[in-house]
């Protein structure tokens, strides 16, 4: 799996995910650890995603 994620795999888009969700989750997927979003950031982006999709409900 290390061989794997060094050659910069990852796992596809699922169907129906938006698009700026699927960004998010590839930034949390990021070698580096600093350039990983902290979980303020994560946490705030959720809030707001959640108050988006709830008007669509």
């Amino acid at each position: 799996m290390l061989t794997y994620l060094r050659q910069g795999n990852r796992l596809l888009q699922p169907l129906n995910c938006p698009d700026e969700l699927f960004r998010l989750m590839e930034s949390c997927w990021s070698w580096d650890w600093e350039e990983r979003p902290k979980i303020s950031k994560l946490l705030s982006y959720l809030i707001d995603f959640n108050k988006t999709l709830g008007a669509y409900i």
